[in-house]
């Protein structure tokens, strides 16, 4: 077998399409580059895409002598080009129109030290203007499960909370795949703990650097990201003021023993190992729920009919939290009846969990 594309130190392939001409690929750095390469791997074109931005092709056939690029971030709406694959000249063919200028927000990509030196890249997108003097409500997020590169993509709510004054940031933390196969392998089974750290991490440099303070904190997640959010809770409670964990596996001893969670050893590990069973009792955030402490305001949320993370995660996890006199700050929970684990299924629900969402932060931090 002989390997047609170039292999990089520092960059990962995220997609590639095979057409007869050339072979269209995107690695991703800190940014994305699309690459055109011919089958003898020479590299004839490469377009670099800015910061925290994501792009995708799509073929219009095997035969065609062009593609379609598919680019958006957090704040800009898709944008498709249409790349001629012999000039490679691009035209433009669709944007979405917005009623607001994305050119006055600011999109970095920095790097942060995690507590074993190692430094963790984490995106972050704010107005051009923004004074960093500590009083910016934040709103952090992760996922760093699954070798999944957590690609940026429009997203409105976002957009609305930068309008208010905020701040969004998302770690790529390790678990995830951002940085390739070791990446993944330093977050994952018995080295699960340092994803936490990854992101603990990530809210300390947040707050070391006046982009905000803990009392103006928010963190959120979904699935393995809304785990990493509530383990950071229960270890460094000091360090938020809002929390919410969204469809999160929560009671890491019974995981695997319902719907998916049986498949999923190989990221968590497993109860009928005795070093796994340790592992998982350090971590999971039902099990290490303190009595004399009071947590962050949770608002903890989850889906009656979610076959992948069941919904008594969510359940046990805010009962614990809540039946205990020291927890005086809210504790709450919002169950999505008719949904599974991707949450709201139609617009209306799609809008009313942006409200809500956005709504509860924007208020526990003082800002509405």
């Amino acid at each position: 077998m002989k390997a047609i594309t170039p292999n990089f130190s520092k960059a990962v392939l995220q997609s590639a399409i095979l057409l007869d001409s050339c072979i269209a690929a995107v690695y991703l750095t800190d940014h994305p580059i699309l690459t055109i390469l011919d089958y003898s791997g020479k590299v004839k074109y490469n377009l670099e895409l800015p910061n925290a931005t994501s792009a995708h092709l799509r073929s219009l056939g095997r035969e065609s002598n062009s593609l379609y690029i598919y680019y958006s971030s957090y704040t800009i709406p898709p944008i498709v080009y249409e790349l001629d694959l012999t000039t490679f000249e691009k035209k433009l063919v669709k944007k979405t129109s917005v009623h607001f200028d994305f050119t006055k927000y600011e999109l970095k990509e920095i790097e942060y030290p995690s507590n074993d030196g190692k430094m963790v890249p984490m995106t972050i997108v704010c107005k051009k203007d923004t004074k960093f003097d500590g009083t910016n409500p934040t709103l952090l997020s992760a996922y760093g499960g699954f070798g999944i590169i957590s690609a940026p993509s429009f997203d409105a709510g976002v957009v609305y909370f930068i309008e208010q004054g905020g701040v969004y940031a998302f770690a790529h933390i390790r678990g995830g795949g951002y940085k390739g196969k070791a990446w993944t392998d330093g977050g994952k089974g018995e080295n699960k703990q340092q994803s936490f750290d990854d992101f603990i991490a990530a809210a300390e440099y947040l707050i070391d650097e006046k982009h905000t303070s803990a009392e103006n904190l928010a963190i959120t997640g979904g699935s393995n990201g809304g785990l990493v959010v509530a383990v950071a809770a229960i270890q460094r409670p000091d360090l938020f003021k809002v929390v919410v964990p969204d469809v999160a596996a929560l009671d890491m001893l019974r995981f695997e023993k319902f719907t998916i969670g049986g498949n999923h050893l190989d990221e968590y590990g497993t109860t009928t190992d005795s070093s796994s069973f340790t592992n998982l009792l350090a971590y999971s955030p039902y099990h290490n729920i303190k009595p004399d402490v009071n947590y962050p305001t949770m608002l903890i949320t989850t889906s009656a009919n979610d076959d992948r993370v069941p919904p008594f995660h969510s359940y046990k996890f805010a009962a614990a939290l809540q039946n205990r006199p020291a927890q005086t700050n809210p504790i709450l929970l919002k169950v999505q009846k008719q949904a599974g684990h991707q949450g709201a299924i139609t617009i209306k629900e799609t809008f009313d969990e942006l409200i809500d969402f956005y709504g509860f932060i924007l208020f526990e931090l003082g800002k509405e």
